[in-house]
């Protein structure tokens, strides 16, 4: 069965990725100063290791900047 949503948390914050059109996009976010500029690094880190569990990696050589990473299902 495949995976569309997929989530990450370190202890303090947490990010949920879900696939739409192809791509990995933020769904959801805990808690609302995850999403202040100052803890941007954290949010992105969770973001990825979301969007790795869904089989996903960042490429910025691609469109959508997320490329799929071969044998993850």
């Amino acid at each position: 069965m495949k995976r569309y949503i997929a989530a990450a948390s370190n202890g303090k914050q947490a990010a949920a990725v879900v696939i739409l059109g192809g791509k990995p996009c933020l769904w959801k976010y805990a808690p609302k100063s995850a999403g202040d500029y100052e803890n941007r690094a954290a949010l992105d880190s969770l973001i990825n290791r979301a969007a790795a569990k869904l089989g996903y990696k960042r490429d910025r050589r691609f469109i959508g900047h997320w490329r799929r990473v071969k044998g993850a299902e």
